[in-house]
């Protein structure tokens, strides 16, 4: 080895090596170095959560794909509800796993499911959702602390490092929740690791967002003052229910009224997010009056969704 290439590639081989031991001691004593959020215009709001994992939004077409494999990942774990591009990923020599997981927290068996997929896949595992800012740095974060990847007390770094709005209560609960997980729980873990779910359908979703809805209807009639903080949380749950319908549905070629009345509900849910915030809210005469009117205006367009699109499904 002689010359300016040939140090070069002894830089590179040390590096390398280095970096590996580094994956082992993190899979040994868990991971405490800093998180380490990639610069990348082509992977939404990228981070490291340890050296095997890294939390982001979703790799659209094949320079983002391309840029995962440069960075060594070899595993792409989507925790969103839309179908992966399967192809794209394939194409760039990444396999593709659809795990996905909702707004309302991680379940259990879900959790273990993701955590399995992280411990015996191909890694560096790369999991997505669709911004990078909520569903997939809790997935991260939670697996991270099921594996000892990291302490428990950096779930929450992870989520603040995100962005996570802390509207998604479910989802700082998952974390806040996660411990670690014995190895034989995970190797009685049965599941088949397969590039696209079967997502719930749309008459699921909308009973979702119907229980939502109840739990609105019962923050107004208490007066939204003492449980503002709740109501806030629903609206924001109710319209990224919206947002991924939104998004699921356009790709199915929906008919255009159908579509509307989804963006619709989403902006009406948008608004009463707003408008409860608990920084603004005060309980008086206009803040009441508005979030009831928007919230008659919601049941509204979730009524006119009902008669035309699911009660004659």
């Amino acid at each position: 080895m002689s010359g300016v290439g040939g140090v070069a590639r002894w830089w590179g081989w040390a590096l390398s090596w280095a970096w590996l031991a580094i994956g082992v001691v993190v899979a040994q004593e868990g991971f405490k170095g800093p998180l380490r959020k990639l610069d990348s215009k082509l992977l939404p709001n990228a981070i490291w959560v340890d050296p095997s994992v890294m939390s982001g939004g979703l790799p659209a077409g094949k320079p983002a794909f391309d840029e995962l494999a440069r960075l060594g990942i070899k595993t792409v774990i989507s925790v969103d509800g839309i179908k992966p591009d399967v192809d794209g990923a394939e194409a760039a020599g990444l396999r593709y796993v659809h795990l996905p997981h909702g707004y309302d927290g991680i379940h259990e068996e879900r959790l273990l499911q993701i955590a399995k997929g992280v411990r015996d896949l191909p890694g560096p595992v790369y999991i997505h959702c669709h911004h990078g800012k909520h569903r997939s740095p809790t997935a991260a974060a939670a697996v991270c602390v099921a594996l000892g990847k990291i302490d428990p007390s950096r779930g929450l770094e992870i989520l603040r490092a995100a962005g996570t709005n802390p509207g998604f209560r479910g989802l700082w609960q998952a974390v806040e929740r996660a411990v670690p997980v014995p190895e034989d729980r995970l190797d009685a873990v049965r599941i088949d690791f397969v590039s696209v779910s079967e997502v719930p359908p749309i008459v699921d979703a909308m009973v979702a967002m119907d229980s939502i809805l109840d739990r609105l209807q019962g923050h107004q009639q208490a007066g939204w003052k003492d449980s503002v903080a709740e109501a806030a949380s629903d609206a924001l749950m109710l319209k990224e229910h919206y947002v991924e319908l939104l998004r699921s549905e356009s790709e199915r070629n929906q008919e255009a009224g159908f579509l509307d009345l989804l963006e619709q509900g989403r902006k009406l849910a948008e608004a009463l997010e707003t408008r409860l915030q608990t920084d603004r809210f005060q309980a008086l005469t206009e803040d009441t009056v508005y979030s009831n009117n928007v919230l008659k205006q919601m049941t509204n367009t979730c009524s006119q969704c009902h008669t035309q699109y699911r009660d004659n499904r």
